[in-house]
């Protein structure tokens, strides 16, 4: 059944796929190549998803079972999501037909092949799925007929579009012509070729998926490494000025010091500071030595609670040394009235 143009953008306003383009070409191919399938935009529900307006393909594929040539009545709804997400499909079998259970088709008749759990995009398409299900469908037959006791012509008449149904009595094996076994054979080889060809698919598929999650973090870790190779850059750049800097201001000051104290390394601390007038020395010098034999004695004092010393000892030499702070004390007396510093 052919479709316009017009007519198949109206349904796909309706059904607002998200991309448009490629729903219109896979669709439009598919149909020219089934033409017993027919667009149409209806309500269904994917599986755990609410219902909502579907692009759908219904009608029948031709396929050749056991060298006889059949129709079998089917539904393709495409997801918004096509061609990212995969369709779904299901045999429809008429009140006289009845679904048969196998790996590749469901009770409801959900339709369970290969091709559809491998599915990616791009490299899949609705033309591709429908051939897969004549393939399939040419090795394991979805559907028969619930009352095997139906008369062949009636069953044609009343179902026009599901025409070679097969008779209930057995069809002589001299009606087979050599082309349809061929066909048939051809069609079961071409079937084990896809499905060797999809498990390597789906292999390499997982393995390259694998190679590119571990290529996204190696890169991602060699951005954090030229990151941190760039900070550290820019920090030893800052490092070597701020050290140059830093020694050139200790040349300048070095300059400097020498350049105000030439003497400096030769004079003795002590002789850095003096006094105005001699009695200002003296004075500074008795003072100096108060404070020194204060010292003294109080050393003396803890050499003899440590027993580092005796008591005698300790004696003597606080009153030699009392009778030298006795003199510089009143040393210091008469220099302080000389000098007015009373």
């Amino acid at each position: 059944m052919t479709t316009s143009d017009g007519s198949l953008e109206a349904l796909l306003k309706k059904a607002k796929p998200k991309h448009l383009e490629t729903t219109k070409t896979d669709v439009s191919t598919a149909l020219g190549v089934f033409q017993n399938l027919s667009p149409s935009a209806e309500p269904f529900a994917f599986a755990g998803k609410k219902p909502s307006t579907t692009l759908t393909l219904s009608g029948t594929i031709p396929i050749t079972y056991k060298g006889a040539r059949y129709h079998i009545p089917v539904a393709v709804h495409i997801p918004s999501k096509y061609p990212q997400a995969a369709p779904s499909c299901l045999v429809k079998p008429t009140p006289e037909m009845k679904v048969k259970v196998s790996s590749i088709v469901d009770e409801s008749g959900r339709v369970q092949i290969p091709y559809l759990s491998a599915w990616r995009s791009p490299g899949h398409d609705l033309k591709g799925l429908l051939e897969a299900m004549t393939v399939a469908f040419g090795e394991s037959c979805p559907v028969y007929s619930a009352a095997a006791s139906i008369d062949p012509s009636t069953a044609i008449s009343r179902f026009p579009t599901y025409v070679n149904v097969p008779p209930p009595k057995p069809v002589d094996s001299a009606t087979v012509k050599p082309e349809h076994l061929k066909a048939s054979l051809l069609s079961a080889i071409e079937y084990r070729m896809r499905l060797k060809l999809m498990e390597r698919f789906e292999m390499h598929f997982a393995e390259i998926q694998s190679m590119r999650l571990t290529l996204g973090e190696l890169q991602e870790g060699h951005e954090k490494v030229l990151g941190a190779v760039e900070r550290l850059q820019v920090e030893g750049t800052e490092m070597r000025e701020k050290r140059d800097l830093y020694r050139k201001r200790r040349d300048e000051l070095e300059q400097e010091l020498i350049a105000c104290v030439p003497t400096a390394s030769s004079n003795a601390i002590d002789s850095v500071i003096d006094a105005a007038t001699p009695v200002h020395r003296q004075i500074v010098d008795c003072f100096a030595a108060d404070l020194a034999i204060d010292d003294a004695i109080y050393s003396l004092g803890r050499a003899v609670k440590d027993g580092s010393i005796d008591t005698q000892t300790y004696l003597r030499l606080v009153r030699h040394l009392s009778r030298k702070q006795f003199v510089h004390r009143a040393l210091l007396r008469k220099c302080r009235i000389v000098a007015r510093l009373r």
